[in-house]
């Protein structure tokens, strides 16, 4: 009997440091910062799909995954990829997807594929991930032992990040009188991203002082892309925001390299401009910045502001793009009876 009661007291005490375990772990997802990091989209294909070397004319799967690596949800409408095949592949099964104008004559037409993705969240703290698997047939290989062919996928998507540091704003630029301020206004690195491929890195506040004795704030905004695609101009049009020309080969002329930027210090709108020429010269572009070497810098500035003690206060900058992956698999072809014809050749060559 007492063996039992001992039994039962061990089976309790597990059960309730599991329990605790259990609320560690949910506590430390909740209060985790999923608005962190500098990844949106990644695509990976399967393993053995497609294999790496497959026989002529045989049927095999191509499977696409993707994982949204940040913390913006992508709806309907807002994600889209393009799978392309060299000419020496063809669609085994049409897959159920819109079809594209081939680039090439004697190609498959290409297949246009919508997506939406949610982000991390504490959810879904990895961000959600998807495949897509669609069935090819090799043709035949003539001419040679084997033959390379490439399958293309090209990816575009909306996308937002959110970066929000508090700021000191200390009115007394020359310090004069009591100088144990609550705190000092000077600039702010920031690191780590804010759970997007293109982050705001640094934010540099300087006090104007105006006649009246009131001032304005100018902050300079830097932002950066750091992952490998390309970031675009979204378009919208009755609320609908375009996003898919970047992936059905339209040109977007001069949309490339540009994203849409706001400003708030708490709840104040900032009015922007931003460097046109990558020659230190800002524009008012209605809220539209240009990445120079994938690197944009904003200036940013407050209405006139009168409170004259200092204090911190949150600075809130959003900004909205599209954005780009590309790759490209290669796989080998291999004709099965290239070993049987030429032996064939030499036996024939040897007879005559």
């Amino acid at each position: 009997m007492k063996k039992t009661s001992q039994i039962f007291h061990i089976a309790f005490l597990c059960t309730i440091l599991l329990f605790l375990s259990a609320c560690n772990k949910g506590s430390s997802i909740k209060d985790f910062n999923f608005q962190q990091g500098t990844k949106g989209v990644s695509m990976s294909t399967i393993k053995n799909a497609p294999p790496r070397e497959i026989i002529e004319k045989v049927q095999f799967k191509v499977g696409i995954e993707l994982h949204n690596e940040g913390a913006y949800d992508i709806k309907d409408g807002e994600g889209y990829y393009r799978i392309v095949l060299d000419k020496d592949l063809n669609w085994f099964t049409q897959p159920p997807y819109q079809t594209l104008q081939p680039d090439n004559q004697g190609m498959a037409a290409p297949v246009l594929v919508d997506f939406s993705l949610r982000g991390r969240q504490a959810a879904l703290p990895p961000g959600e991930i998807r495949a897509t698997f669609v069935d090819v047939v090799s043709k035949e290989v003539t001419g040679g032992r084997k033959v390379d062919s490439k399958i293309r996928v090209n990816g575009c998507y909306y996308y937002e990040t959110k970066a929000f540091t508090d700021i000191c704003v200390n009115p007394n630029i020359y310090q004069v009188g009591k100088t144990d301020y609550v705190c000092e206004t000077k600039p702010v690195s920031l690191s780590g991203g804010q759970g997007g491929p293109i982050d705001v890195t640094k934010v540099e506040p300087t006090i104007i002082p105006l006649q009246n004795g009131n001032y304005k704030i100018r902050f300079k905004i830097t932002a950066h892309n750091r992952g490998k695609g390309t970031a675009y101009k979204p378009t919208t049009s009755g609320g609908v925001t375009e996003i898919r020309s970047a992936c059905v080969g339209e040109k977007l002329g001069d949309r490339w390299n540009k994203i849409k930027l706001y400003a708030k210090l708490s709840e104040v709108q900032l009015n922007c401009a931003f460097e046109t020429q990558n020659t230190g010269d800002f524009a008012n572009t209605e809220g539209v910045g240009i990445l120079f070497n994938n690197d944009l810098e904003a200036v940013c500035e407050t209405p006139e502001m009168t409170e004259k003690t200092p204090y911190f206060t949150p600075l809130y900058v959003h900004m909205q793009y599209g954005y780009t992956f590309d790759e490209a698999i290669t796989i080998s072809i291999v004709n099965q009876n290239y070993e049987y014809e030429q032996a064939h050749q030499k036996e024939g060559s040897s007879g005559q």
